[in-house]
């Protein structure tokens, strides 16, 4: 009889102790077909210069937080490279803002180059269940602002809560996009915010 027991017990623990690495086991399964977490902010390559020029991408969320979709600018084939030698053409900061410096009217001496982006995000549930649609919208992006080796031009901005989405993007117009110039989609974040309340 005691046998008995101590198998049952031995059993219950080992039961236990699989079901306390289900959450490692997921974590180790998004690994492995290489899904991208966020935070940190990540960046992906993407060709913003023809109509039509398409990117999917799935992530994952593990902090509620406000995130930005952004298109990203900057070095031609690596968005941290040390070369910045992109921002000495003046052409670069004409098609991303109208020019480097501003007037004394606050104006740029150009207009900048507008690139229409139809953007949709969906929140992924499961391999059975159909996407579920978080915010599905067109927008012309045009006004830019600093971040790090890359200059951004906001897209949109999502509140997301922990879970695994997907990100789909469009141009949906041509845009003649200097050659020593590369581009990026961005998910990323303020740094400084915080973290949302679930009731927020």
């Amino acid at each position: 009889m005691n046998n008995k027991k101590e198998h049952v017990i031995r059993s219950k623990r080992s039961l236990l102790a699989l079901l306390a690495l289900f959450p490692l086991l997921s974590t180790w399964a998004y690994a492995e077909i290489g899904i991208p977490t966020i935070p940190p902010g990540r960046f992906f390559k993407w060709d913003i210069a023809p109509k039509g020029s398409r990117i999917e991408v799935d992530f994952i969320v593990t902090e509620y937080r406000v995130y930005e979709f952004d298109i990203g600018f900057g070095n031609k084939n690596d968005p941290d490279a040390k070369d910045q030698s992109w921002r000495d053409d003046d052409k670069n900061w004409q098609f991303i803002s109208g020019g480097r410096d501003k007037l004394n009217n606050g104006m740029y001496p150009h207009p900048s180059v507008v690139v229409p982006v139809h953007i949709k995000v969906e929140k992924l549930l499961n391999v059975s269940a159909a996407p579920a649609l978080v915010t599905e919208q067109t927008i012309d992006t045009e006004s830019r602002y600093a971040g790090g080796n890359l200059v951004m031009r906001r897209i949109i901005h999502q509140k997301l809560r922990p879970g695994k989405y997907r990100v789909t993007a469009i141009t949906t117009r041509e845009s003649s996009l200097p050659d020593s110039l590369g581009t990026y989609l961005r998910i990323g974040f303020y740094a400084k915010a915080s973290i949302l309340n679930d009731d927020e």
